[in-house]
């Protein structure tokens, strides 16, 4: 760990530089934390990753969070996260199957399905329809309806002969009009089938009427009418909400409807609020997951960014990047430059504060000799940086440390000799530092 001192000497009228190097202690824990992290997103490896940490929690909205990580990962369907939270889709439901099956994720899915299942006070929905199918049933009317019961002649009355004649003489839409009347819509829907515009007349007729809560929650279904299930849906029912979604948007209505139920999640705050980091991971966005999870540490966090932005290459924001550079820090803190340089040597930014401190971490690591890997560019040239030197107001006193939030490190201007860098442990996947003067 490197720290400089800026002084200005009044009887000389010049600053006075000094330099701070000590070595830090490895923190275990934190060490096996981070590296645990990188090497699932080296080998690829994230799916059992995530399916550990949430059979490592007791915390049941992580839980859920990490299984669904997992499914994302494994590259699960849209029936795997349905199944997460509690509405299996298997012909058999007793309590005797749910106990033996497996999961595809893992057990610890199994485990967390039938916790799930058991606050649902409805059955299973079952539903045989495939919803990552593109294409509707393409049966005829013919294979639908086939041969209907037998018309009894005898009990049609006048009114029934005037319609069927008003069918022939002026055509469905009159005889539409007098089925609304009557409020017969399930007869004016079926003569309706074949005329886009006429379901579109008699739908608007259906669901201006006093419907029964049930009938309005089936008919916003229906219609597909999911922006306004999202502002309105209790909270209590998140499941129901995310298990609705899931099952009958298309992929585009998907993300769409999940970024807005995650935004009424976060802007209404509470306990629960975290229930909408689930609708960000369905919707893979990196940033509604780190406005939902808030309330977790920072190494928590962290974990579960970098996860969904590997899993997705979903894009970044700033307050992904600060985070990035806020959990380096607590890494180069806790000894653990080896994790911290392993994070950001390939990552891909234009964040000053980052490019900077990822040329700290290639130094403190040994240079190109350790690390295998070339110098990362420096994000401030020289002449840059002597300008902005120049630029700055003078003051008495000013001291910075190396990895300071509220500034860019300035590592290079006093790492320019072996003997002034400081030592990095040793640990595996890297080589032993170079033979030569090193700093205690």
């Amino acid at each position: 760990m490197a720290a400089h001192y800026k002084q200005w000497d009044d009887a000389t009228q010049t600053w006075r530089y000094t330099v701070e190097i000590r070595k830090l202690p490895v923190n275990e824990a934190i060490y096996e934390s981070a590296m645990e992290l990188q090497n699932a997103c080296d080998a690829n490896a994230l799916g059992p990753y995530c399916e550990d940490r949430a059979h490592a929690t007791e915390d049941r909205n992580l839980q859920i969070l990490w299984t669904f990580l997992a499914a994302l990962s494994n590259k699960q369907g849209r029936r795997e996260f349905v199944r997460i939270l509690g509405y299996g889709t298997e012909d058999t439901t007793t309590k005797e199957s749910r106990i033996s099956r497996t999961s595809a994720t893992s057990h610890e899915v199994t485990q967390l399905t039938d916790l799930m299942s058991s606050t649902n006070c409805s059955s299973p929905r079952q539903n045989g329809r495939n919803v990552d199918s593109v294409t509707d049933d393409d049966s005829t009317d013919g294979e639908v309806f086939g041969r209907q019961p037998e018309l009894d002649w005898n009990r049609l009355d006048n009114n029934g002969w005037s319609l069927f004649d008003s069918l022939i003489e002026h055509g469905e839409e009159v005889v539409i009009d007098s089925l609304l009347e009557h409020k017969d819509y399930a007869t004016a829907f079926m003569l309706a089938k074949d005329s886009s515009s006429l379901m579109r007349h008699v739908a608007q007729r259906y669901v201006a009427e006093q419907l029964e809560a049930s009938q309005r929650l089936l008919s916003l279904v229906a219609t597909e009418s999911y922006d306004q299930l999202a502002e309105t849906f209790p909270r209590d029912q998140w499941a129901r909400l995310l298990a609705l979604v899931l099952m009958r948007t298309d992929r585009a209505r998907l993300a769409h409807t999940m970024r807005k139920i995650a935004n009424r999640w976060i802007s209404e705050g509470g306990q629960e609020s975290v229930h909408a980091a689930f609708a960000a991971i369905l919707a893979n966005d990196v940033e509604l997951l780190l406005s939902a999870n808030g309330d977790y540490p920072l190494e928590e966090r962290t974990k579960q960014a970098v996860v969904l932005q590997k899993v997705t290459g979903a894009t970044f924001d700033a307050e992904y990047e600060k985070l990035l550079y806020d959990y380096c820090e607590k890494l180069i803190d806790a000894g653990v430059s080896d994790a911290a340089w392993r994070l950001l040597s390939t990552f891909k930014t234009k964040d000053e504060r980052l490019l900077a401190l990822r040329h700290d971490l290639f130094l403190i690591c040994g240079g190109e000799e350790r690390t295998m890997s070339k110098e990362p560019a420096y994000p401030r040239p020289k002449h840059v940086q002597e300008i902005s030197k120049a630029l700055s107001p003078t003051r008495p006193q000013q001291r910075t440390s190396a990895y300071s939030k509220s500034s860019p490190p300035t590592t290079a201007s006093y790492f320019s000799s072996p003997q002034q860098r400081p030592a990095a442990p040793s640990h595996p996947g890297m080589p032993p530092l170079p033979p030569g003067p090193q700093y205690p």
